[in-house]
């Protein structure tokens, strides 16, 4: 029996995306500090944020695939049973996490924005 994942890829590189470009610009501003305004704590503070959301959306990726291999090894109904569970509840948490990194990618956008 084949499971496919309730996963947003195509989300989650948009996700990565933006992540990448927010990244790039809080380093261009660390390199061109001289020229341009420092960051300030609560920039600093939102882009850590936006990293650890995208290290656990990578995180619960690899768990989803993990549990999606041992759902297919299963052969009890149990372990059938546990692991459909068990996967639907991690999809779960990716999706919450996947609202959350979204969330916090649009609210530096919109910062970015009024500080420029």
């Amino acid at each position: 029996m084949r499971v496919k994942t309730n996963t947003a890829d195509s989300g989650i590189k948009n996700l990565f995306s933006a992540i990448t470009a927010f990244a790039e610009k809080t380093a261009n501003r660390k390199k061109n500090a001289a020229e341009e305004e420092t960051l300030t704590p609560e920039q600093k503070k939102k882009a850590e944020e936006l990293q650890r959301l995208k290290d656990q959306l990578g995180s619960v990726k690899r768990e989803i695939t993990t549990i999606n291999a041992q759902f297919n090894d299963a052969s009890e109904p149990e372990c059938i049973a546990y692991y459909a569970y068990l996967l639907k509840a991690t999809e779960a948490k990716y999706d919450y996490l996947l609202r959350l990194a979204r969330e916090s990618a649009a609210n530096s956008d919109a910062a970015e924005e009024e500080i420029s």
